[in-house]
């Protein structure tokens, strides 16, 4: 067998034995995952504070009104 023949059968079996190695592929999907939130968290955290600080008014405005317009309790 020639040395590249023999190259060629080690890099196949590695790359099975690679492939049926659940424990690794998870693990590489939970970093591709992880890379892709922190991706887009990153692109969009001006967008998303901007967002939130919208609605957060808002529901503090409505709280306002809702509570002045609430009549004093007698008593």
């Amino acid at each position: 067998m020639d040395m590249l023949t023999r190259l060629w059968v080690y890099a196949k079996s590695q790359s099975l034995r690679f492939i049926k190695e659940d424990k690794a592929a998870s693990g590489i999907e939970y970093v591709l995952i992880a890379v892709m939130v922190a991706v887009v968290l990153t692109a969009f955290s001006g967008d998303i504070a901007t967002a939130v600080e919208t609605i957060m008014g808002e529901i503090e405005s409505s709280l306002t009104t809702s509570a002045e317009s609430i009549p004093p309790a007698e008593g």
